[in-house]
């Protein structure tokens, strides 16, 4: 996979700090280097796309998701640490969203 580092580096701390299995990466932007989709496979309703603007900012949008395709914001959050940014990933499970 072929993306910035601030990326990287937000994917391997995921790894480390949640449970395995608890995300899976869906890349549906593969040319976007600061950017990335990842899904809880308890709730495959929910994607939320990780984009980063530096080392301490990222954004996460939680959008619904039908199928394969995307049908609309659920939640947007600014996050200041990988700590934030992992917690919200991990409560994906939680959030309700169709099919989820």
């Amino acid at each position: 996979m072929k993306k910035d580092r601030l990326i990287l580096d937000a994917l391997r701390y995921l790894e480390q700090t949640l449970p395995i299995g608890s995300f899976e990466i869906l890349d549906n932007w593969e040319a976007d280097l600061l950017a990335i989709g990842v899904t809880n496979p308890r709730n495959p309703g929910a994607l939320a796309y990780i984009s980063v603007t530096d080392s301490v900012h990222y954004t996460i949008i939680i959008e619904a998701k039908t199928g394969g395709d995307i049908s609309g914001d659920i939640a947007s959050f600014e996050c200041a640490t990988l700590d934030d940014m992992a917690r919200i990933v991990g409560d994906m499970a939680a959030i309700n969203a169709p099919g989820g």
